[in-house]
């Protein structure tokens, strides 16, 4: 897993409004919004930047506490697929969910989300490991 430091955020300019970055509180208990995506702001919405996920509506914060856990738990990048209802429409989100930390400790995660394309199949959520 890298360390946040190995990063460059200049490389990452075209996708800023399509990516969220978290901070991992208390191993995993809560995540802040460090950054909350413009983009992702626009389609809920809601700036949850300096906010907690949990701060979310209980379906939105169910399933993004399950899938950061999730990560965190395994220290690994995770694509996850789901369906979602957003602005009272069925879409499919995909969310690229990137670990990053010192050593097998995660402390912070960067996630960029596309929201849009087919629904899922008959599953909430699809969880494709990227070893």
């Amino acid at each position: 897993m890298p360390a946040w430091s190995e990063l460059d955020p200049i490389e990452l300019r075209r996708w800023l409004g399509d990516l969220n970055l978290l901070q991992v509180i208390d191993g995993g208990r809560d995540f802040r919004y460090r950054v909350h995506g413009t983009n992702i702001s626009g389609l809920h919405g809601i700036e949850m930047t300096g906010k907690l996920v949990s701060d979310w509506p209980p379906l939105i914060r169910a399933r993004a506490l399950a899938t950061y856990r999730r990560a965190v738990a395994d220290a690994k990048a995770y694509l996850v697929t789901e369906a979602e209802l957003l602005q009272r429409h069925p879409r499919a989100n995909s969310r690229l969910v990137l670990p990053f930390g010192e050593g097998a400790t995660v402390d912070k995660m960067l996630v960029h989300l596309v929201i849009g394309g087919r629904l899922p199949r008959e599953t909430d959520a699809d969880y494709l490991a990227l070893d």
